[in-house]
Order: C-alpha cells, then sequence, then structure tokens
C-alpha cells in the first residue's frame, strides 16, 4: 500500500467516526463502542504500523530543527497524521460520552465535535462538562447518597415525561 492510499484509508476511517459521533444521540452504545474504540485502535495500530517500517530518516526530539528533520519523510508525517487522527477521534468520544452521562443536550455538544477535529486539542479544553442546574442539563443522579437514601419517587407526568426526584432516608418511597 503506498503512502497515499494509506493516507486516504486513515482519513476515510476517522470521518466514519465524526459521523457516528454526530448520530450519537441516536445510537449511542454503537457510536461509543465503534467511535470511541474500534477506529481509535485501528487507526492507532497503523501508526505503530508505521512507527515500526524502517525509515531513513534522521533526526530526534532534541531541538525543532531536528524534529523537522524527523518529520520530512512520508512514513514520519504520514504517522504524525494518524496519530492526530487516532488522538482527535478518542476525545471527540469522550466528549460525547461526557455530555450524554452528565444529561447535556446534544445541541451544545454538537459545535464541539468539529472544533475538535479541526483544531485539536485546543478546542479540547473549551468542552468542561456541564454541572448540575446548568442550562440544558437534566440532573443527574447524586452521588454522595447512602445506600438506605437511594430510593426514587416517581412523580406526575409533565409533558408527558415522568420526572424523578429524591426520596429522603427513612420515607417510604410512595410518601415523596
Amino acid at each position: 500500500m503506498t503512502y497515499e492510499t494509506a493516507f486516504s484509508v486513515a482519513g476515510l476511517i476517522a470521518m466514519a467516526g465524526w459521523l457516528l459521533l454526530c448520530l450519537s444521540p441516536w445510537i449511542p452504545r454503537w457510536s461509543d463502542t465503534v467511535s470511541g474504540t474500534v477506529l481509535p485502535v485501528v487507526l492507532s495500530l497503523g501508526y505503530v504500523s508505521l512507527l515500526l517500517m524502517p525509515s531513513d530518516a534522521k533526526g530526534g526530539y532534541d531541538s525543532l530543527a531536528s524534529v523537522m528533520q524527523l518529520f520530512s519523510t512520508e512514513n514520519a508525517m504520514l504517522a504524525g497524521w494518524v496519530h492526530y487522527l487516532a488522538f482527535d477521534l478518542f476525545i471527540g468520544a469522550w466528549i460525547c460520552r461526557t455530555a450524554r452521562d452528565a444529561g447535556l443536550r446534544f445541541v451544545w455538544v454538537l459545535p464541539c465535535l468539529p472544533l475538535t477535529f479541526l483544531l485539536g486539542r485546543s478546542a479540547f479544553w473549551r468542552f468542561r462538562p456541564p454541572s448540575p442546574g446548568s442550562a440544558g442539563v437534566r440532573r443527574p443522579l447524586p452521588m454522595n447518597v447512602s445506600a438506605t437514601g437511594k430510593a426514587w419517587c416517581d412523580q406526575a407526568a409533565l409533558a408527558g415525561r415522568r420526572r424523578r426526584r429524591f426520596c429522603p432516608p427513612g420515607r417510604p418511597p410512595g410518601a415523596c
């Protein structure tokens, strides 16, 4: 396989992963598994295989000139690109998973995905996991509740959805 073909294949794999992340509200498990694990591992294996290939690259990591010399070959440049694709896809999947676990609406997550793809780790810092009570966030279960206080009670249906609230310890679930 030529380096151009490997470049195209790696790009298509990454684009498939980003497309799945954009569809993650409808297929969350599949998106998490494929975009968050399978495709980054495939890209990482490609990266490692590129690193193990014999190369006539000179250079090192001790100065900028040495790094520029190191990346002067197709092999090293493609390895760097595939590393970028794998890591950013992994971070994009983490953003989707974290936002979903926190109850953040996907409309607030969607702009972070192309920013992460285009700007990499600098856009990653733009995403902050939301705190309970923030706009667009459904309240997650409290994490500091004792085992006896984990009784959750259903209340009246509001707009076709059932809202849940915490029942304090010692109260029967029907009294909430």
